[in-house]
């Protein structure tokens, strides 16, 4: 959600030629912050402002985004943070060197990247256009240091890809879990050893290490279990965060489709209105000439009936055909495979 409100706002600031603090300001901070009440009133205003009614997140939701922000935990989001919320963050999935400058064969390496480093992004990327890549101004954040690196290679290899809180999360989590399993390994391995060492040990220390290791073996297989059953209920915990994940898309992009059908609907309705209302002064001309007891020669001016009829004909003609080129044109923009409020507006 965070991110969706921080790519409208970004939307709006091009549109409107505002930079990032400036957008800030919108919110009316006191002393350079935003305390969790103006700051949610400033959420509650984005869909309006932006003209994005899918972001109109409930006031728990908007709560949350705030406490996201809120990176310090003082109940405040600060200019600084705000500013630094709508930099990318990148991961490094291929090793990758750093370089002082934009041109890769004009300039000095300043370091490389491991599988794992996460970069923050400076500025937007730019094509290289003689080599074909993508080339990036970047923070590194492990050390701080800036330079440029390749985002794209160009045979299409991705060096980078977007780094997340929740991907981040899972990753700590995940090399959490290894590196326990591999202690449990290392640990079953050790007691097999010092078993195998003493198998002949005849009574005394020896004997009394061998049965102390006895007891070892089952207290490790037993945290093995645990560690085993841990991983399973993260792996279950992030199926379902996915799961609510894509639900909350669903229902943001639902509600973009009721606003959107409710202003294409609008815009034909009108169309469909006119065209009715055009029609109905074409019958209310033509009347001295339809219907059974229709007499063309008893109106005093016959000719002039005739000619109103034609004209008005014509405007009917043009109404129906701009109503047809109105519902063509809004036709021909619907997704094919999109169910739901759109997809029963066509129908209409």
């Amino acid at each position: 959600m965070t991110k969706m409100i921080l790519e409208a706002l970004l939307e709006y600031g091009s549109k409107t030629q505002m930079d990032v603090s400036t957008l800030f300001d919108l919110a009316k901070p006191q002393n350079n912050q935003l305390s969790e009440e103006t700051f949610c009133a400033f959420l509650e205003s984005i869909p309006e402002l932006c003209t994005r009614p899918d972001l109109a997140f409930s006031g728990e939701q908007r709560k949350a985004v705030f406490q996201h922000l809120d990176t310090n935990k003082d109940g405040h989001v600060t200019r600084e943070t705000f500013v630094v919320a709508f930099r990318e963050k990148h991961l490094c999935t291929q090793g990758i060197s750093v370089t002082e400058g934009f041109d890769i064969s004009d300039t000095k390496t300043l370091g490389k990247l491991e599988v794992g480093d996460v970069v923050e992004a400076i500025g937007m990327p730019k094509s290289h256009q003689s080599l074909g890549v993508m080339r990036l101004e970047v923070k590194v954040c492990k050390d701080g240091s800036h330079g440029w690196v390749t985002l794209q290679g160009n045979q299409g290899t991705m060096y980078f890809e977007p780094h997340t809180a929740f991907g981040a999360f899972m990753r700590e989590i995940s090399q959490a879990i290894s590196s326990l399993q591999q202690a449990g390994a290392e640990c079953t391995a050790a007691i097999s050893e010092g078993f195998a060492d003493l198998k002949d040990a005849s009574p005394g220390p020896l004997a009394d290490a061998k049965a102390e290791l006895t007891k070892l073996r089952p207290k490790v297989m037993a945290t093995l279990a645990k560690v085993d059953t841990l991983r399973k209920k993260i792996e279950e915990g992030k199926k379902e965060h996915i799961k609510r994940e894509e639900f909350e898309k669903r229902k943001a992009l639902e509600k973009k489709d009721r606003q959107a059908a409710a202003v294409i609907l609008g815009v034909i309705e009108e169309k469909v209105k006119l065209a009715e209302e055009v029609f109905q002064k074409f019958e209310e001309c033509a009347s001295p000439l339809l219907g059974q007891n229709a007499n063309p020669s008893s109106h005093q001016n016959p000719l002039s009936v005739k000619k109103q009829v034609a004209e008005v004909g014509e405007a009917v003609e043009s109404a129906v055909v701009a109503t047809i080129d109105v519902v063509k044109a809004h036709i021909s923009k619907l997704p094919r495979r999109r169910k739901g409020h759109l997809q029963r507006q066509e129908t209409q």
